[in-house]
Parts: structure tokens; sequence; C-alpha cells
């Protein structure tokens, strides 16, 4: 998606965009017949902390910097962005914290907040800065691939230029943030943490459940596990299933779909288990070991388990035809 802070740069979209595209505008952006794209309007301000702008005609959306996140009620949708050194330290503090013991920052699980940048952040997902399908135009008429990334043209540029600029910028370091914190700091953070991909679809799962209850779950992986003897802070891949746990709930969460299948405890054991193991063999013989399950009674309940993920689109792609 791309977003204009004026009005004054549409003709600049409708010069670039093309069908299938989709485009944030200022409400009151007279109509351009050359504009082929989707548009999406807002009234009010959508860049520094604070800006509240009513999207669409009728959502009501907050920009709020992550460092006061932890310190502001969720009254409505709100954007959450790294705007600074300060916070991108908060932000590291608050992943390390849930790593290390389970605990999550209550306002980021919030179903209404939505995390700026997470490309920047290291979600792993392919940036959008590289495709140009994400691009951020700012009034004097700068071109940015995030509001807080480097420049990389402007509205006078063509499409080929945008993209050397993208490049030159990705050289660089990440272009998304790039505007607002050091391209080294980014990069030594992440490098040193390559569980954040995980550690962000936690907080999306976490949004998930939080939907439909008001229970506390726990994260496998983060400070604990539901099958003791597991170790609780070995992380498994951004895109493997999250099982999710309370003293009575029990969920898995596929990634990337928000899809989340409710389970029985036993089953939901296995599921952490094979999630945690990547083997149905090694999942039946920890599930003999630490569950105390007969041998033959742990290999069915593997691929009993395994075929109801399945059939729910939870995938666990090492199980594949294991009937």
């Amino acid at each position: 998606m791309w977003s204009l802070e004026s009005a004054e740069h549409a003709d600049f979209a409708a010069r670039m965009l093309g069908a299938g595209d989709l485009v944030l505008i200022p409400a009151g952006t007279p109509d351009l017949p050359a504009l082929r794209a989707k548009t999406l309007t807002f009234d009010g301000a959508l860049l520094a902390t604070g800006d509240v702008a009513v999207v669409g005609g009728a959502r009501l959306l907050r920009v709020q910097d992550y460092l006061s996140v932890a310190f502001t009620p969720v009254t409505g949708p709100t954007a959450v962005r790294v705007t600074g050194p300060a916070d991108l330290g908060a932000f590291l503090a608050d992943a390390d914290l849930a790593r290390n013991s389970g605990v999550f920052v209550d306002q980021l699980t919030h179903p209404m907040v939505w995390l700026g940048d997470r490309c920047a952040l290291g979600d792993g997902e392919r940036c959008g800065a590289s495709t140009l399908s994400r691009l951020h135009v700012t009034g004097s008429g700068q071109v940015h691939p995030a509001p807080g990334g480097a420049p990389i043209g402007r509205v006078s540029s063509t499409m080929e230029e945008l993209g050397r600029g993208a490049q030159l910028a990705a050289v660089r370091g990440d272009p998304c943030l790039a505007g607002v914190v050091s391209a080294p700091m980014l990069a030594a953070a992440v490098a040193d943490r390559p569980w954040l991909g995980r550690y962000l679809r936690a907080l999306d799962a976490l949004r998930a459940v939080r939907t439909t209850s008001e229970a506390r779950f726990r994260v496998s992986g983060f400070g604990a596990r539901l099958v003791g003897g597991l170790r609780p802070h070995r992380m498994e891949r951004a895109d493997e299933p999250l099982v999710l746990f309370t003293d009575e709930d029990f969920v898995v969460y596929q990634p990337g779909e928000d899809r989340c299948l409710r389970l029985g405890r036993d089953d939901a054991a296995i599921t952490e288990l094979l999630v945690a193991t990547a083997s149905p063999d090694a999942s039946a013989l920890l599930a003999t070991a630490l569950l105390g399950f007969d041998r033959h009674f742990a290999e069915a309940a593997v691929v009993e388990v395994g075929n109801r993920c399945a059939g729910a689109g939870i995938r666990l792609p090492h199980l594949e035809g294991v009937r």
C-alpha cells in the first residue's frame, strides 16, 4: 500500500499505480480519472506520534511511538511505530523479556494494536520496499519505503529511479527504518536475536486468542513449555505453528493466517512435541518418556493429532505422508 501525506501528490499515484494497487490519500483529494488504484481516504494525520485520523470515513486510528505503548491504554485502533533509538531499545528489551520469562507487553497483544515496520524488526518476510509495493510520500514530495524509512526518490522520479533508490537504500541498511535508526545498530540488534520473527508471530497469536478469550495464555518456547522436560527457551522457526496454553485452555496457532485450533491437553502436548522436534518418531519417543504414554499409543496419537491439525489448516510439513 502507498500512502500520501498531501493531496497535491495524487497525480504521482495516478501516474505510477495500476488497478489492484491500494493508496491511502487525504480526504478531499479531487477525483482523478487517471487514478486506477483503489483508494482509502483519511481525515487527519498519520505520521507523527499522537496523530489521529479517521480512515475510510469511519474508523479512528491513532499513531503511537513504541516507547510509550506500555504506559498508554488502548482505546481504539492503534499503529505503533519505532521512531528512534529509544523506541528500538524498548522493543528489544520487551522481546528479551518475553523470550526469557514469557511476559509480553499487554498492549502489544491487544487485538486493536498493530506494530509497524515488522520487516525491519526481524519478521523475516519480504519487505515491500524491494518491490515498491509499499511507499510513503511526504508533504514535501520525498518518497520513502515507510514513514521512518530512507529517502529513495521524489514525486518527479520514475518507477525505475525509485527502484534503484530502494536498492541503494537496502545496501546501506534496512530501508524502512533507516531514517530514524542507525543501520548498523539495527542490523546488530536483529543479528543478535535470530528469534525475533518467532517473537512477532507470538504477538500475533496472543492477539488472535484475545479476540475470543480473556484468559492469559502462555506461549510455548517463551520461558515455558506445556510438556515438562522440553527446553523452555528453544525457538522454533518463525513459520512453525505456536502452542498457547493456560491451565485449562490449549490452542495451536498457524502464523500468517490467524488460524487457531483448540485442543485438549494431551493433543496440545503432542502438538508441542511435533513442533519442537519436527519429527514424528522423535515426538513419539518423547511422548513415552515425558508424558508416560505407551509407545504404540504415542505413535498413533502423533498420527491422529497431525492429521487433525492438517485438516484445520495447521501446517506441520514434516508430517506429510504420515497416515
